[in-house]
């Protein structure tokens, strides 16, 4: 347990297997932030950072339609709780949504990710930094580990995210990128397979191989009618 690294069996614990824990949805998600964003205020141990207070966020909660005594309410909770590091009933909501966010998407990874960095983009900029990413990524991590271990250390979601942003600047020489462009580029990083969702990264990197496959058969059947005509 704790936040080792486990064999392949931990993946069931990342965001694909999350999904089966709560019948949240995008709508109410959205939903949530937008309370979330109404009902911040200044107190606790960091006054100049704008937070939630528990009682506040059981009220957006309300709001976006999930009910009391309910598994999602527990669910949501617990995570506040778990974000709660100073102790003072407060929280920076943005944590906790985004790193909820892929349990609210029930198609595949690719689209769970896509999602998240639309809870976090509330502006609806459409860019981010590498320290954004991390925080995307950092926050899902955090949330998949309260199911168990977690997937992904801190250093290797540095890593990741590092190594996308590098990708960009190397493309486009950019610091801030589309993310909705560079989806694929995460779920695909080596580190990623083993994070967002083990099978379907595998199996993206399997249907890519299996098409790149076809088409050098299908440009070695031109090659040979192209001989046979000449």
């Amino acid at each position: 347990m704790g936040n080792s690294i486990t064999t392949t069996d931990s993946t069931r614990l990342a965001i694909d297997a999350m999904a089966f824990s709560t019948s949240i949805d995008k709508r109410q998600l959205i939903t949530l932030r937008k309370y979330c964003l109404r009902f911040l205020s200044r107190g606790g141990d960091r006054p100049v950072v704008k937070t939630i207070l528990r009682k506040d966020f059981h009220n957006a909660l309300e709001k976006a339609g999930v009910e009391n005594d309910t598994l999602d309410w527990e669910i949501f909770d617990c995570l506040f709780t778990m974000f709660d590091t100073t102790g003072d009933d407060r929280i920076t909501p943005s944590s906790l949504l985004v790193g909820i966010s892929p349990l609210a998407v029930t198609s595949d990874a690719s689209s769970k990710l896509l999602f998240a960095f639309e809870i976090f983009d509330v502006k609806k900029t459409g860019k981010v930094n590498a320290d954004e990413i991390m925080f995307v990524l950092g926050n899902i991590n955090a949330v998949a580990s309260s199911f168990g271990d977690s997937v992904l250390t801190t250093a290797q979601i540095e890593l990741l995210s590092h190594d996308i942003l590098f990708l960009a600047q190397t493309i486009e020489g950019q610091r801030r990128i589309d993310y909705r462009e560079y989806i694929d580029d995460i779920l695909l990083h080596p580190l990623s397979l083993t994070f967002i969702s083990g099978a379907s990264a595998i199996q993206s990197i399997e249907n890519r191989e299996s098409s790149s496959a076809r088409r050098i058969d299908k440009h070695e059947r031109e090659s040979e009618q192209y001989n046979l005509v000449f």
